[in-house]
């Protein structure tokens, strides 16, 4: 599928902003934009996210925080264990203590993803294929 080339007040960040509306974006997806953005092969491309991914990874792994500018910054959270139940069983069980990402917006992106919520109205528009949560479904009765 061709992607939309930038007119002469649009930035490429903002094809992609209007792009993540409509469907995920793959590492293979990236390779292919920095192919057309930067005049990479398809292996450089392809090398440069994979390092990419993989020092971020590595760094996270280490506990560091990735702070890329403007655009947002990558942390560790550490949480701690907590109570729990077993849905099946209705047992209470301890949730083990864990460590997940936190990733916070920039400035940059932030204005970016404010700007393309408020062009077209399609800020509250559902994604066409998205599945709509049922409102609020009475339980069944049994007939007498």
């Amino acid at each position: 599928m061709p992607q939309p080339t930038p007119g002469p007040q649009e930035h490429p960040m903002d094809l992609w902003i209007n792009d993540l509306r409509k469907t995920s974006v793959t590492k293979t997806d990236l390779c292919t934009r920095l192919t057309e953005h930067m005049g990479l092969t398809m292996k450089e491309a392809r090398e440069l996210v994979e390092g990419f991914f993989d020092i971020l990874g590595t760094e996270l792994k280490r506990g560091n925080t990735v702070k890329l500018a403007q655009f947002g910054t990558f942390q560790i959270r550490t949480k701690a264990a907590r109570p729990g139940r077993n849905l099946r069983t209705q047992e209470p069980v301890e949730v083990n203590a864990r460590r997940s990402v936190r990733f916070s917006t920039g400035p940059k992106l932030r204005a970016q993803l404010k700007a393309s919520e408020a062009c077209a109205g399609e800020a509250n528009t559902p994604h066409p294929t998205a599945n709509p949560k049922p409102s609020n479904p009475q339980p069944l009765k049994p007939e007498n």
